[in-house]
């Protein structure tokens, strides 16, 4: 296989943005949702790029200008970050949150077919449904590492999805007329497609579904039979055991550190 790194944290971190206010300063690109900024995923510091440390005063005065307002910080690291900017993040009271576990499909997926039926997100009938699966797996807890359930971040994560429906497909699953599931596909930048935002009802599960909308996802995702498609499953979470199976296979390790301030 490849070495898909590059590639894979390119991916990541655009599909990040998609939507959002964008700025590349000198020592760190800032992503931020001033619309919805209780949601951490859409507002975060990505790209750290240090030579040496005596250069993080001056990152660090950067992010005070852009998250002033805010009462948290994110750092989204990626491979390239140096490991010294990671241990000062460390010292100075930063979390890590559990990473994330990038995996690429260079070949063809290996998915059975069923009977889910699946459908584009196309319609504010389709974008309420999604609406509901996403309250869903935000009360389950497993995509907010067991935060305590906020309807207004339910509702900028939304809000969030329908920012990147302009290059995101997201797709619906319907089993007997009952939607169960969803997910949304990337055609990328740089030749690589994404597979994200992925979730099946837990009575739903071990039916192959979530392997049906993730295959949709990657036919879109592909601008051809021979383009890699990136997936991430949470480090400590089973999904990651279903992508092995489907023909991903680990590239890198994505991190995040966060500080509530």
């Amino acid at each position: 296989m490849r070495n898909f790194i590059k590639m894979a944290s390119e991916v990541y971190e655009y599909h990040g943005r998609i939507g959002q206010e964008y700025n590349v300063e000198r020592f760190c690109s800032i992503v931020r949702d001033t619309e919805n900024p209780d949601v951490w995923s859409s507002n975060k510091i990505t790209d750290v790029k240090l030579s040496d440390s005596q250069e993080i005063p001056e990152l660090m005065a950067t992010v005070e200008q852009w998250f002033s307002t805010h009462n948290y910080r994110v750092f989204s690291i990626d491979p390239n970050a140096p490991d010294f900017f990671t241990a000062y993040l460390i010292l100075n009271g930063y979390e890590e949150q559990v990473p994330i576990l990038q995996m690429v499909l260079a070949e063809e997926i290996v998915c059975d077919s069923n009977n889910l039926e699946i459908f584009p997100v196309s319609t504010e009938e389709h974008w309420q449904l999604l609406s509901e699966l996403v309250k869903q797996d935000h009360l389950e807890g497993g995509r907010t590492q067991g935060a305590e359930f906020n309807s207004k971040i339910t509702k900028g994560i939304i809000d969030g999805y329908k920012k990147k429906a302009s290059e995101c497909q997201f797709y619906l699953g319907a089993s007997d007329g009952v939607y169960c599931s969803y997910g949304s596909g990337l055609k990328g930048p740089n030749d690589m497609g994404m597979v994200e935002d992925l979730f099946t009802l837990p009575e739903y599960r071990k039916r192959g579904y979530a392997a049906s909308i993730i295959s949709k996802c990657v036919e879109f995702s592909r601008k051809n039979k021979q383009s890699p498609v990136l997936i991430g499953s949470y480090a400590s979470d089973s999904p990651k055991y279903l992508y092995s199976k489907l023909g991903f296979e680990p590239v890198y390790l994505a991190r995040s550190f966060i500080k509530k301030v």
